[in-house]
């Protein structure tokens, strides 16, 4: 493990405790940047896992937290899995969030080490942007879900990259993941690199264990779907949804506006769909990115399948806040590596520029609160930029994961037998 692995946990670590000297030193300095970073905090940090310990405590007395959370501060009702209310262990009060949230985003930053691997400094200093931009510090601040999901998938990666027993002990980690946030289910994709009966074996026992999840929490989970927050999407949240919803908002001049009954949403959204489909296949069939991700490390190659999986999957499923762009960290991390290995200019210069888009994204909470202080219209103008961007971005990661589909055991096994039974 060279040093420079160390720079971006360290940026973070020094990040953080920053912030707490000017907690203590000069709170309202500290309200203050934490808003200019791009979101709003609340008068003390961990709030987010204040949340998930209260969902527990008000359980424990009766009080059911999918209608009334009278133990929570802001009155938060449970939108997460059946099994948070149920963590009997999880302590309630202000001293134990502090403790819980402080070595949640430690840990977190010290995770880091196994998700960015620079090789000289420039990468180093990728790395430290990453780690320190609007996204990471909003997940961190919070102790949100999130940063603990984060650290199951790292370990989950570290393990996939061993023996049989390690990869399944890994994809047991990745479904607890799924069943505590659901979209964590997406990163079983990395199964694709068994033998298709192994595959389709674990395929099977997943299902099988999800569907009676979902039976046995059948009505829990009927009210907390009905309790799942919508995003802005003029604000911190990303999706497929939010350039739709933009247009169809404008041109219905602030009227309401049901997206399944508007031409425009409608139209819009399968346009946008249709055209990242067509380039993410079209890049796909990339010569050199498919022997730059044959070239990879199977560590690095899970951590950046993890990764772009989580990304990509949750902006197609829907609006998602911007601390679950931490999820952003594995995907610069892997593809710095695969620009490295790559032999061809227009390839490694467009893998820079899809680096360089990630950065810009994660940094955005920044320059929206400059940009809307200065003109609300002016941020406006850029909303349209940002959600290209995202749609760019989420289209070239699908394309990297279905070159990784094809080149996987199961993949290649798919591909020889469609082959063979093609040509008969």
């Amino acid at each position: 493990m060279t040093a420079l692995r160390a720079v971006a946990p360290a940026a973070g670590l020094t990040l953080m405790a920053i912030a707490a000297v000017l907690y203590f030193s000069d709170h309202n300095l500290y309200l203050r940047l934490l808003s200019i970073y791009g979101f709003q905090p609340y008068k003390y940090p961990f709030l987010d896992w204040e949340s998930m310990s209260s969902f527990v405590e008000c359980w424990k007395h009766g009080i059911n937290v999918y209608v009334y959370n009278p133990c929570d501060v802001g009155g938060r009702i449970l939108t997460y899995s059946p099994l948070w209310p149920r963590a009997w262990f999880i302590p309630y009060g202000p001293v134990w969030r502090n403790i819980i949230g402080l070595a949640m985003d430690i840990a977190f930053f010290l995770s880091l080490v196994w998700v960015l691997k620079p090789a000289n400094w420039r990468e180093a200093l990728v790395g430290v942007l990453a780690t320190t931009s609007t996204m990471v510090a909003y997940a961190v601040e919070r102790a949100n879900v999130d940063v603990i999901v984060f650290m199951m998938i790292v370990g989950a990666g570290l393990l996939a990259s061993r023996r049989f027993a390690g990869r399944i002990l890994s994809y047991s980690v990745i479904f607890f993941a799924g069943l505590l946030k659901v979209y964590p289910f997406v990163a079983m994709a990395i199964a694709l690199r068994e033998r298709p009966r192994t595959f389709a074996l674990i395929s099977l026992i997943s299902a099988a264990v999800l569907i009676g999840f979902v039976v046995g929490f059948r009505s829990e989970i009927a009210e907390l779907s009905r309790n799942v927050p919508r995003g802005n999407w003029a604000s911190d949240s990303f999706g497929a949804s939010n350039l739709p919803d933009g247009l169809a908002a404008v041109l219905a001049r602030g009227k309401a506006v049901d997206p399944w009954r508007s031409p425009v949403w409608v139209g819009s959204r399968v346009l946008l769909t249709a055209c990242a489909l067509a380039w993410a296949v079209w890049l796909s069939r990339n010569a050199a990115l498919a022997r730059a991700m044959a070239r990879l490390g199977a560590p690095d190659m899970i951590q950046f399948v993890f990764g772009s999986a989580l990304v990509a999957g949750c902006f197609f499923a829907g609006e998602n806040f911007e601390y679950r762009g931490v999820f952003l960290l594995p995907v610069v991390g892997g593809l710095l590596i695969l620009r490295r290995q790559t032999d061809e200019d227009a390839s490694r210069g467009r893998l820079g520029w899809l680096i360089a888009i990630i950065i810009a994204l994660m940094w955005e909470g920044v320059y929206r609160t400059v940009l809307y202080a200065i003109s609300p219209g002016l941020w406006g103008g850029v909303l349209l930029i940002r959600e290209g961007l995202w749609w760019w971005l989420a289209a070239s990661l699908l394309a990297l994961l279905l070159i990784f589909a094809a080149q996987s055991d199961t993949g290649v096994a798919a591909r020889q037998r469609f082959g063979a039974a093609h040509e008969a």
